[in-house]
């Protein structure tokens, strides 16, 4: 799929949003306002981004007012309180990590954190773009042929031919990398692994 026609529209979109340096952190809480994706596979072994679900079994997504989208972190119990939630638009509140091109939003809460589990992996599988659309109401999800890094920042993941789909977060240099390959498909990706109730996250390095 040419990633192209999207650049332009986006670059418009996408002005307000600030450039940090690689994995910048805020250790105050923050409170966003944005509309949460869930995306995982179906049972066609189709991608797909919801807005309605009641389990999400892949990574969720949340795109703020400004177009800008960070990988959501969180315990199980806020992350169903989200799902709950009727309204479009959700305030969130928690701490951002990341980059300009990798961004993670950690949801507060009051509840004690449980450890998160991580190991060391090579996962083997395919890079998927997360674009938003203009308006914010979607998230396109794109297995491209080409190299993406043309685009405006947008978040990556990677999904294994089982199904399982992991948050690409890291060092701005190595997403760069990943954004330049033209190799999409079947390719290995090494890093730390946190598995937690909102999702897989893949730390590269």
């Amino acid at each position: 799929m040419n990633l192209k026609i999207f650049s332009l529209l986006l670059a418009f979109n996408l002005i307000p949003i600030l450039c940090f340096s690689s994995f910048a952190s805020d250790k105050e809480s923050q409170t966003i306002e944005g509309q949460i994706f869930c995306v995982e596979q179906d049972d066609e072994g189709k991608v797909n981004s919801l807005v309605q679900y009641s389990n999400c079994e892949g990574v969720l997504l949340v795109i703020d007012k400004n177009g800008k989208p960070y990988t959501l972190s969180g315990p199980k119990q806020e992350i169903q309180r989200l799902a709950n939630n009727p309204q479009r638009i959700k305030r969130i509140t928690g701490n951002v990590s990341g980059n300009n091109r990798a961004w993670l939003f950690s949801i507060s809460s009051l509840e004690p954190l449980k450890p998160q589990k991580t190991e060391e992996m090579t996962i083997k599988g395919d890079i998927v773009c997360l674009i938003p659309t203009p308006d914010r109401v979607k998230v396109l999800v794109v297995i491209s042929t080409e190299p993406c890094s043309e685009l405006e920042p947008h978040a990556h993941a990677i999904k294994t031919p089982e199904g399982t789909i992991y948050s690409i977060q890291g060092p701005e240099e190595k997403i760069i990398e990943i954004e330049k390959s033209s190799s999409r498909k079947n390719v290995s990706l090494s890093g730390t692994v946190k598995k937690t109730d909102s999702g897989s996250i893949l730390i590269i390095e």
